[in-house]
């Protein structure tokens, strides 16, 4: 089974990266194949010792089309696993982008996985947290 993971992996990126490394590493010790298409980082020495991780998207609006051109050019993947957090694809208005990137990839008829880091409880979403968060208006 060969698995294209789409996250961020820079060891300079924060927790979605850290999982990401750990999940790949444990499917790579249950014989799985894993491709990583992550984000092109500013620190290219990390990448040197990464076998599998392919750097094509930037953040930003454009991401969704930057992966799906990837995955096209790659696509022997029997899955699909996405990592998803709000501000992982860029700012604000790349959060957007996200159905984007969803509807492209389901267009190679693969099955795919979206893991949702960081999910805020519906009952957290209040003046407070829009204060804290300084997102919205």
């Amino acid at each position: 089974m060969k698995v294209c993971m789409i996250s961020t992996y820079s060891i300079s990126e924060g927790g979605v990266s850290s999982y990401t490394r750990n999940l790949v590493q444990a499917l790579k010790e249950r014989g799985v194949n894993v491709i990583i298409f992550s984000n092109k980082s500013r620190n290219e020495k990390w990448k040197q010792s990464c076998e599998g991780v392919y750097p094509v998207w930037d953040k930003g609006i454009l991401y969704p089309f930057q992966i799906f051109k990837a995955m096209v050019a790659n696509q022997d993947a029997n899955i699909v696993h996405i990592q998803h957090e709000f501000f992982l694809y860029g700012g604000v208005f790349s959060a957007f982008f996200f159905p984007v990137l969803l509807f492209l990839v389901r267009l190679l008829g693969k099955p795919v996985v979206v893991t949702m880091h960081g999910v805020i409880p519906l009952f957290e979403l209040n003046e407070k947290f829009k204060k804290e968060i300084r997102v919205f208006p």
